[in-house]
């Protein structure tokens, strides 16, 4: 019980490598009911993925949590489906993530839990518009009206990510919008690291470069304990200092750093620390560096 209870206290703060350790020796000493075993495991995988740049191994653990978490709730093994269904340049291959989308789509009638509905709804939302699939706006309009706090906050920021990442800037402004809106009446630190980085992003794709550089050297450094937010905070960092100073050298060093640093990249990271790392290659005249670099 009390790792329950600390496990999901965890979820919105900023946990050191501690929380982990700490749920991981409750599930490797412990001989638990599949309930409570299956809830950790999921929100493990949770902390695993958007905190500790776990990678797949995450994923993987949120996983192994659905066989026990179907025993008991099946919409918690549909929320557990629905979040390893969101595809990303470092996870599984694309069809995986597809075929656990359509695993999640297959256990939502069965919800009968508005929250738990609401959370595979706005998974299934983000998933869809992640792999730019055309019904990811019928996904969104699917969402329940009465989705606020922690819920809006992260669904609207994933879902501004993904609208950034697919060159839909008037969209990504009107998601991150909602975002902020629902971060402001409920403030937790990851959420609000989630929501800045992603509006960093946005900023600097829709050209709102005033004053941008210093929040993202400031969001760099405070976000230096969570993966793909400081993945994407040195992005933006690289890149103004490329196009704003023209400092190469320090825009390279930095979008290396942010390429090593991202865990699973929803999109943004890779693709675009590789664009830019060509473009200074061609205009040193290096071709075949430029190509390696892409």
């Amino acid at each position: 019980r009390i790792a329950l209870k600390l496990a999901r206290v965890a979820l919105n703060a900023r946990p050191g490598p501690q929380v982990p350790a700490a749920l991981r020796q409750v599930l490797d000493r412990h001989s638990l009911d599949p309930g409570p075993a299956g809830e950790i495991r999921l929100l493990l995988g949770l902390l695993l993925r958007n905190q500790s740049g776990s990678g797949t191994a995450a994923l993987e653990e949120i996983a192994r949590a659905v066989p026990d978490l179907l025993t008991v709730s099946t919409g918690q093994a549909a929320r557990a489906l629905a979040i390893t269904a969101i595809p990303s340049l470092k996870g599984w291959p694309f069809r995986e993530h597809r075929r656990l989308l359509a695993e999640a789509e297959r256990l939502l009638p069965e919800v009968a839990e508005e929250e738990l509905r609401s959370a595979v709804l706005a998974n299934r939302a983000t998933a869809l518009a992640l792999m730019g699939d055309p019904s990811a706006g019928d996904a969104v309009a699917d969402l329940p009206g009465t989705l606020t706090g922690e819920a809006a906050a992260r669904v609207y920021a994933n879902l501004a990510g993904a609208a950034t990442s697919l060159g839909h800037p008037d969209r990504a402004r009107a998601f991150q919008d909602r975002a902020w809106q629902a971060v402001r009446t409920h403030h937790a630190p990851y959420l609000e690291a989630f929501v800045e980085t992603t509006d960093l992003v946005a900023a600097f794709t829709g050209g709102r470069w005033k004053g941008l550089l210093e929040r993202a050297e400031r969001a760099e450094e405070q976000y230096r304990n969570v993966p793909d937010f400081h993945a994407e905070a040195l992005l933006v960092c690289g890149l103004l200092r490329l196009h704003t100073k023209g400092q190469t050298d320090v825009a390279r060093r930095l979008l290396d750093q942010a390429v090593r640093t991202t865990a699973l990249d929803t999109g943004v990271v890779l693709t675009s620390a590789a664009a830019a790392a060509a473009r200074v290659h061609l205009a040193a005249a290096r071709p075949a560096q430029a190509v390696q670099a892409a």
